[in-house]
């Protein structure tokens, strides 16, 4: 089979100093590691890499970077490690059992915090609940030494739930759907306190039902509110350009493996907006899109609104990681000035990234800054409404002087304005997606930011393609009618995440003639990041003409989750084969008496 490999060159530079002893070395700072899912603090692993210029952590950095010895390797303790640098370098961090994550470093930053997924993530961290039960969880530590917390008292509100952490810190609530404090809350506020701490609260964990993961570090201050509960607005856009050249061997579909995020604490959990940042943590991109997709959304709202918010939110945050600023080490803020990234972590969040995993916005063949605000109807009222220009009316969205052309939105009907008009609305998503409408989150995606495929100016973005056919080949490939044969793939999945829903479908045309579809095992895979192989059965009809064929193999999303390719499912790649496959001309059985294949002697 044939399989192309591609390398890149990084340029290299001597931007950077080696690691120093003394704490005064010019570019001095703390770098820590630890578990996305618990908080414990890891020892770790980690290669730097000198870089200069504007570099994103992408997969083809990666590939490129693993065939070059590293100029330094250091190991990060559990509390921590601090050391100097000048200039900007690469650094691939790992840990036993933990997923590898690249970032870049730069100076100007107070400290590090990288955060590591788990190779294998626990079945029971997002499984659905019943009767709708929702269970809250998490683990209490210090959030100077990281050791968990015994005895913290932790109450939910409006639940009036009181409980307290056990000797590892953990805790623990069940939520009954049915209760009477409850009632239409779409907000939980989580107070936590212990002797020796300041007591500190959480104002935002999602209402719903299923496993909510929130760890608290006392200490570490005021965590993260709704974007839909603070009064700072998204900020206009800054004065940059909107498109840049992918380097690297980047290309558009390529998203970035990690994003830098600022937080004004080690904790990650006190927000700030950028200007005020002293701290950079950094998450692979899909756990970056777990923990805050709902603190931008709702974690009530649907699936398919929830899902197409995603799309949104990572291609905000991955144009940023593309768009680095000189002389600031992180990629974009953590609070509404930019987009709230949260600290807990839901099962909705999680369904809705793991299904829109890598998928990101294009425009002009770069990564789309994809604006959104929670209300984008051109009616003024008493919301908070920054747009620059409400002439686009009532029912419509958009600023066409800013560059949004205005767009009918009829959901948006006599809703007042909230936000700045830009992009898509968050309450449109939710409400497309409720009856009478019931559109599906590619729709919702491409009515805001493509106008259905009708879009100019800035509404004129269209979802990149993350999964790829390197090369397939049938197997055999000289059959008769009516035999089967398996179809062999080389696939690529550019998401730091599997894809759980994929589906495999395959065609055979003679020359200009009819497609022969062979729908039946069109094949359900999931497909893990990197590269894969994959297979499907094709079977030739008993009435298929003899002669070459050409083979087509293509790669789908299944959306609407029904196992078979339809018009709403999300096209991925197609592949042609030309003169692929060879259909014989049948050739009739041997006569019984030849069975052996040798004539019958008769008997003397």
């Amino acid at each position: 089979m044939r399989k192309a490999f591609r390398f890149f060159l990084l340029v290299l530079s001597l931007g950077f100093s080696e690691v120093a002893s003394s704490a005064e070395a010019a570019g001095h700072t703390t770098l820590r590691v630890r578990d996305i899912v618990d908080g414990a603090p890891l020892q770790a692993r980690m290669k730097l890499y000198r870089v200069s210029g504007p570099l994103a952590a992408s997969r083809p950095q990666l590939d490129a970077i693993r065939h070059a010895n590293p100029d330094s390797e250091l190991t990060v303790g559990a509390a921590g490690t601090d050391f100097a640098l000048q200039g900007r370098l690469l650094a691939l961090i790992s840990a036993p059992g933990y997923v590898e994550l690249a970032t870049l470093l730069e100076p100007g930053s107070a400290g590090w915090t990288v955060w590591l997924k788990p190779l294998h993530e626990s079945s029971e961290a997002h499984a659905e609940t019943e009767g709708g039960i929702q269970h809250i969880s998490g683990t209490v530590r210090d959030s100077r030494s990281l050791n968990p917390v015994a005895g913290a008292r932790l109450e939910l509100r409006p639940a009036g739930l009181v409980t307290y952490s056990d000797v590892d810190g953990r805790y623990r609530f069940l939520l009954d759907p049915e209760s009477p404090h409850l009632a239409d809350s779409e907000f939980l506020h989580l107070s936590v306190a212990a002797a020796g701490w300041p007591s500190q609260s959480d104002p935002a964990i999602p209402r719903r039902a299923g496993n909510v993961l929130r760890n608290v570090d006392l200490g570490a201050g005021p965590a993260a509110r709704h974007r839909h509960q603070d009064t700072v607005l998204q900020m206009l856009p800054e004065s940059r350009d909107e498109t840049i050249e992918m380097l690297g061997g980047s290309s558009v579909d390529d998203p970035p493996l990690s994003i830098r995020v600022g937080f004004a604490d080690a904790s990650c959990s006190q927000t700030c907006c950028t200007g005020s940042c002293t701290h950079t943590c950094v998450f692979d991109l899909e756990t970056y899109v777990r923990r805050g997709i709902t603190h931008e959304w709702i974690g009530s709202w649907t699936q398919q609104s929830l899902r197409a918010g995603s799309i949104a939110y990572r291609s905000y945050a991955a144009w940023h990681a593309l768009n680095p600023v000189a002389g600031r080490p992180y990629d974009l803020c953590s609070s509404a000035c930019c987009q709230v990234s949260g600290g807990s972590v839901s099962n909705a969040g999680t369904l809705a990234a793991r299904a829109t995993a890598g998928l990101l916005l294009k425009r002009n063949e770069a990564v789309f800054r994809s604006e959104y605000s929670a209300e984008n109807n051109c009616l003024l009222g008493a919301m908070s409404c920054s747009n620059a220009d409400l002439s686009c009316g009532n029912g419509y969205a958009g600023s066409p002087a800013t560059n949004w052309p205005c767009l009918e939105d009829v959901v948006g009907l006599n809703r007042s304005c909230f936000g700045h008009g830009r992009g898509m609305s968050q309450w449109g998503t939710q409400r497309w997606s409720q009856t009478p409408h019931l559109r599906l989150w590619p729709w919702i995606v491409n009515h805001y930011y493509n106008a259905s495929g009708t879009g100019t100016g800035l509404r004129s973005a269209v979802m990149t393609r993350v999964l790829a056919i390197q090369d397939a080949a049938p197997e055999p490939s000289s059959l008769e009618p009516g035999e089967s044969f398996d179809i062999v793939l080389d696939t690529l999945n550019r998401a730091v995440e599997s894809h759980q829903q994929v589906l495999v479908g395959a065609s055979i045309r003679r020359a200009s003639e009819p497609f022969i579809s062979d729908p039946a095992r069109d094949q359900l895979i999931e497909l893990p990041p990197g590269s894969s192989l994959a297979t499907r059965s094709f079977v030739v009809p008993e009435a298929a003409e003899p002669g070459s064929y050409a083979l087509w193999v293509s790669l789908y999303i299944d959306i609407d989750g029904d196992g078979a390719i339809s018009s709403d499912d999300l096209v991925q790649a197609l592949l042609q084969l030309p003169d692929a496959l060879q259909v014989q001309v049948a050739v009739p059985p041997p006569d019984a008496l030849f069975g052996n294949g040798f004539e019958a002697i008769s008997p003397p």
